[in-house]
């Protein structure tokens, strides 16, 4: 009878830890696998904004490039010369040359370029042509080789890479006249300053391919010159800019303006690496200390929460997009204009405009807050549509949106007209989009703009634009006014 009591005991006994011990995996594996798909979406969110920052980036500095060799076409006599010229007289064509040169020169230094000149039909050039990419064509060939790169018919420009079998440079060419363009060159390896990812993606590959899938950059270093993995051929070769959370990889695809595509790639293993690193020792303490579920379930929920509760308040932290608008936040509007300033941008012209809608609250009031919201969304298109992807676009209040830009243009008055026209057309749109909400509740648009160099922090730019948009609610609301450097008094349009 003994036996057969302890037998039972000893049966429920394991019946009982059986079901314990199931019980702990089944709700171990549930709650792993629920961790797992946050934490992918999470990362999925921040690798995107991080990317598309990459491909702003870059865009950026492609765009420095062809500003510098647009810099050519400030004289004719950069650009209009033509060495194949026979009716030319010696003399004629070597005092052009040294105006050339001297200009060239100036301007491929100032830039760090590997190469900075101009060739001509007869193969004969004039700059910086480095030993490198002359040594390229012994036999001649080197205009023909760099014009058939052209291919935008528009700008009369290209980029390329490889040509000759030269896969560290990256080069852009631009057509002056009938039988002279423009080559310029850099690095692949400069743009490791321009593809920069936060701590938590520091085991992300960054890709930078053209049209062909070929790769021009790889944080892989290897990898340069190579067709893009087969993995992620399907990425790459998306026309939208999206992010993908596959079985192996969470990738992401942005498209230059140019062409070329940024593809970024991070390995699920390195994202779920600490939690498989929970679940075996959630089930090695299951299987060994399944009689005390209770205690070390509590336990293991400890430290399977903390963890994540940490990592997931670090991606909402990491968080840049202001959910209603989809444009950038402030702080991280701040933040990025800030290390754009630091990286050396408040050299050249900025421009920092702050955008307000007078009598807004009037809409919440009289129209319900449904429809303010309608006119935030609206006013955000409207400045995604009249700022291209070269400005830094943000919301920086209710119905507070400011715009960054840095103007590689010497002349202070050049780049004031130039924004003023935006302006202009930014005005025109918001009257026609708000019509009826002006005469219902006299919406209207006030803005403060600041044109300037040599600013020091977002605070100092931040105020001035602050302070000529306050004088434009002053001035009767819905104006524009520039703040002017000497004095800090305001110019209103």
């Amino acid at each position: 009878m003994k036996s057969s009591v302890k037998r039972l005991q000893y049966s429920l006994i394991i019946i009982l830890a059986a079901i314990i011990l199931t019980i702990t995996l089944v709700t171990i594996t549930v709650l792993l696998t629920v961790t797992d798909r946050t934490m992918k979406r999470q990362m999925v969110s921040l690798i995107a904004v991080n990317s598309e920052q990459l491909r702003l980036n870059i865009d950026s500095y492609l765009t420095e490039v062809e500003d510098t060799a647009a810099l050519i076409f400030s004289d004719e006599a950069y650009y209009a010369f033509d060495a194949t010229d026979e009716k030319l007289e010696e003399y004629d064509i070597i005092k052009s040359e040294e105006v050339i040169e001297s200009k060239i020169v100036d301007l491929g230094v100032m830039k760090n370029f590997a190469d900075f000149g101009i060739v001509y039909s007869n193969d004969k050039w004039v700059g910086l042509i480095s030993q490198v990419t002359d040594a390229m064509f012994p036999s001649g060939g080197m205009y023909d080789a760099f014009a058939s790169t052209i291919k935008n018919e528009k700008t009369h420009d290209g980029w390329s890479f490889g040509i000759e079998g030269n896969h560290e440079r990256l080069y852009y060419t631009k057509r002056l006249n009938e039988n002279a363009v423009l080559v310029a060159s850099f690095y692949s390896d400069e743009l490791d300053n321009v593809f920069r990812s936060p701590d938590e993606l520091g085991e992300m590959i960054i890709r930078l391919v053209d049209s062909d899938n070929q790769i021009l950059y790889s944080t892989v270093r290897d990898e340069i010159s190579r067709d893009i993995p087969e993995e992620l051929k399907n990425v790459a070769e998306s026309d939208e800019n999206m992010a993908y959370m596959g079985a192996d990889y969470i990738s992401t695809v942005n498209k230059c303006e140019n062409g070329w595509k940024i593809v970024c790639s991070l390995p699920n293993t390195t994202i779920l690496r600490s939690t498989e690193r929970l679940k075996n020792i959630c089930i090695f303490v299951a299987i060994v200390l399944s009689t005390v579920f209770i205690i070390i379930s509590l336990i293991i929920t400890r430290r399977i929460t903390r963890p994540i509760g940490g990592e997931l308040s670090i991606l909402n932290q990491k968080a840049m997009t202001d959910q209603m608008t989809g444009l950038i936040n402030k702080s991280s509007f701040e933040s990025i204009v800030s290390e754009r300033l630091k990286a050396g941008e408040n050299e050249m012209n900025v421009v920092f405009a702050m955008f307000d809608m007078d009598n807004f609250k009037q809409i919440n009031d009289n129209l319900g807050h449904a429809k303010g919201d309608e006119v935030i969304v609206k006013m955000a298109e409207l400045l995604k549509e009249g700022f291209d992807d070269t400005f830094t676009i943000g919301r920086i209040g209710g119905d507070e949106f400011a715009v960054y830009k840095n103007y590689y243009i010497e002349e202070k008055e050049a780049v004031t007209k130039i924004f003023d026209e935006l302006l202009d057309k930014l005005y025109e749109s918001f009257d026609k989009t708000f019509e009826s909400e002006k005469k219902e509740c006299s919406l209207s648009l006030s803005s403060g703009v600041l044109v300037t160099r040599n600013v020091e922090s977002f605070e100092e730019m931040y105020k001035k634009a602050d302070n000529a948009m306050y004088q434009s609610k002053q001035n009767g609301k819905g104006s524009v006014t520039h703040y002017k450097d000497a004095g800090g008094d305001a110019d209103e349009k």
